[in-house]
């Protein structure tokens, strides 16, 4: 996982990068074939359900105003974590267990 506020482009997003193409989620949702390992691959486009740049907007809102975030910190937290193990999990090729006395992967 990669984010950065540096600046406007290519903007807001999240991408699943796979072996056949990558998904992005921003403004819409974009599905870019691997033309390498798919070359008949065809780009498909759909839409979110929310608002562009939502998500960044209800935390900067919540910081100004001193409310709570639609997604409460540990559950982001928590989301980040098993996102994390899943990738490490593939990248070692092995199961990984989470460590609840020190948070960590082992």
């Amino acid at each position: 996982m990669n984010c950065g506020f540096g600046n406007s482009h290519p903007g807001i997003s999240e991408d699943l990068l796979g072996t056949d193409g990558t998904i992005s989620r921003s403004q819409q949702i974009r599905y870019t074939p691997q033309k390498m390992n798919l070359p008949d691959g065809v780009e498909t486009l759909g839409q979110t359900p929310t608002a562009p740049r939502a998500h960044v907007q209800n935390f900067f809102d919540a910081i100004r105003n001193g409310a709570e975030t639609n997604c409460p910190f540990e559950t982001a937290y928590r989301v980040s974590v098993a996102c994390r193990m899943a990738t490490e999990s593939y990248q070692l090729r092995r199961t990984v267990y989470w460590d609840f006395e020190r948070e960590e992967m082992v």
